[in-house]
């Protein structure tokens, strides 16, 4: 019996470089990107890329940088182009019929993608045996962590276990809910993701850490109203004043 053949969907990531080139190269800005990618390179067959312009590309393909996302949560001083709900359709539809063109090649389709994009192709493939999702942890740093435990064991064993990427482990030091403060009178309690969804502008993975009390402050924003006084805004940038 031949060995299953696995393809992988990623997809693109804000950071890109600012000149035209291979596909996987243009998004290696992106460190998440990188670590994605050195194990779906390392353990499957054959590697796409689900981009926002292009649809799904090969790693190798030349591309010119560009900025359009689905995702309206990203940072709208890194990403101004937010694709619109017909765009998406219509992305949707042609990235099902590249699938299409490749699906018996493969035993296993898994797309390693954001819900934001998910949602415009899942209902092509309902009920499809050989298309997955697979889940994506929430916090950033701890997605990144586990695509490099996923490599350490596929060369250990040769084994694609996606249980590592999708595990939902307790935290140690779990997130609580609390008071967020913002640059213009604004109160928010709650969690850092329900923040970021309210004030999209703000970065999930900096916030969490102001929430962590990892740092003092993020665009404005603190947790301690002690040193809202000591705030000042430095050529558009939030600094601590110098006592």
């Amino acid at each position: 019996m031949s060995p299953k053949k696995y393809l992988a969907i990623i997809s693109c990531k804000s950071g890109k470089m600012d000149y035209a080139c291979e596909a996987k190269e243009l998004y290696s800005k992106n460190v998440f990107f990188r670590k994605q990618f050195d194990f779906l390179e390392t353990a499957y067959d054959k590697v796409l890329i689900a981009s926002a312009k292009y649809y799904l590309v090969l790693p190798t393909k030349i591309i010119e940088p560009y900025e359009l996302s689905f995702d309206e949560r990203i940072r709208v001083n890194k990403i101004r182009n937010i694709a619109d709900e017909e765009f998406k359709q219509k992305w949707g539809l042609k990235v099902k019929e590249q699938i299409d063109k490749v699906i018996n090649m493969f035993d296993e389709i898994h797309f390693h993608i954001p819900n934001s994009y998910w949602k415009y192709i899942s209902s092509h493939f309902k009920g499809n045996p050989k298309i997955r999702k697979v889940s994506q942890q929430i916090n950033p740093g701890e997605n990144k962590k586990r695509y490099i435990e996923a490599l350490v064991h596929y060369n250990k064993t040769k084994e694609i276990k996606l249980f590592i990427i999708e595990e939902r482990r307790k935290a140690i030091n779990p997130e609580i809910e609390k008071w967020f403060y913002g640059p213009n009178g604004e109160e928010f309690f709650g969690y850092t993701r329900g923040l970021v969804k309210k004030y999209p502008y703000l970065d999930e993975g900096t916030i969490h850490k102001l929430s962590k009390g990892k740092i003092n402050h993020h665009k404005g924003w603190i947790i301690d109203k002690n040193i809202l006084k000591q705030l000042q805004q430095v050529n558009g940038k939030w600094r601590i004043k110098n006592i």
